[in-house]
């Protein structure tokens, strides 16, 4: 099987979120297009191809809400879909009936899991410390979900199943633009980290076979 890359997009096309997921996608090598919920899943849509779908969780309830109605479709999504990656959308009313939120905005550290070593690779056990990047909202915690990013209001980056599938869920709304300007001419991870570790994470686990990697690791000590 292949892996490929779904980006799931409203009746009106890719968001300037989606399109930044697909900067990302394009940067790393990854093989992607673009599809409805209607669309996904479909008989014609069958090409043996393993799934990643990539979406805002506007999009992922209502494909939750099709696969509740479509027993066949639900079968597909369990046999055709690798994995999801989802980030916040813009109801967030909606994304309550997914997960559990609690309100911001706020800033803080943010702390990676060192449980989960496969999916977070080098960034494992990793502290970031506080700077000003800025939290919307984070998830409560509830017993099906597993943490993988926290902040010291709650869990921001969480790892589900849905119909047996693993889904991926960051509380922030926005994806990092590869192509925006650098005022300074350096990026600090600490001001983008929701924008920035979630989908990188994902995509580098997802696609771990397919993906661009660096050659090697490199390390910097300052004294």
């Amino acid at each position: 099987m292949s892996d490929e890359a779904i980006l799931l997009a409203g009746s009106d096309g890719l968001s300037s979120q989606d399109s930044n997921l697909a900067k990302l996608l394009d940067f790393f090598g990854v093989s992607w297009r673009a599809a409805t919920v209607p669309a996904l899943l479909s008989d014609q849509n069958v090409n043996g191809s393993e799934l990643r779908v990539l979406c805002s969780s506007d999009q992922f309830g209502a494909l939750m809400a099709d696969l509740e109605r479509d027993s066949n479709r639900a079968r597909r999504w369990r046999e055709q879909v690798h994995s999801a990656f989802v980030y916040a959308g813009n109801d967030v009313a909606g994304l309550d009936k997914i997960v559990k939120t609690s309100p911001g905005p706020y800033s803080g550290g943010f702390a990676i899991s060192d449980k989960l070593p496969d999916f977070c690779g080098i960034m494992a056990g990793i502290g970031i410390a506080p700077h000003d990047s800025h939290v919307d909202l984070s998830f409560v915690s509830q017993d099906d979900s597993l943490e993988i990013i926290s902040s010291d209001r709650g869990s921001v980056f969480i790892k589900r199943e849905y119909e047996g599938v693993p889904v991926f869920m960051s509380s922030g709304a926005r994806i990092i633009d590869i192509e925006d300007d650098l005022p300074d001419g350096f990026f600090n991870v600490r001001h983008h980290v929701l924008e920035t570790v979630p989908p990188v994470l994902f995509l580098k686990w997802a696609f771990a076979a397919t993906c661009w990697s660096a050659p090697g690791r490199s390390a910097c000590l300052v004294i």
